[in-house]
C-alpha cells in the first residue's frame, strides 16, 4: 500500500493534485485570517475552541459554495488533471 501511495503522489496527475490542494488551503485561512479578521479564539478551553474552529470551517465552506454558485464555477479546480479532462 505504501508503494502504491508513493507511485500515486510522485505522477504527474498526483503533482497537480497536490499543488491544487495547497493554493486552495491557504486562500481558506488567509480569507479566515484577512477578509473575515479571524485574529484570536473568543472561547477558552479545548472542546470549546474546537467548536469554535468547527463553526468558523463551516460558514467558511457555507461562503465558498454560495460564492462558486453565485459565480457558476461548480465541478471546476485550479489545476486540472489530465485524466479529469477526459469526461
Amino acid at each position: 500500500m505504501r508503494k502504491n501511495s508513493y507511485h500515486n503522489i510522485t505522477t504527474e496527475e498526483g503533482k497537480l493534485l497536490r499543488c491544487n490542494r495547497s493554493i486552495q488551503a491557504e486562500g481558506a485561512f488567509g480569507q479566515l485570517k484577512h477578509n473575515r479578521n479571524f485574529k484570536r479564539f473568543l472561547t477558552g478551553g479545548k472542546v470549546k475552541v474546537l467548536a469554535e474552529l468547527l463553526f468558523l470551517g463551516l460558514s467558511q465552506n457555507i461562503a465558498h459554495l454560495l460564492a462558486k454558485c453565485n459565480s457558476g464555477l461548480q465541478n471546476l479546480h485550479l489545476i486540472q488533471p489530465k485524466a479529469y479532462l477526459n469526461f
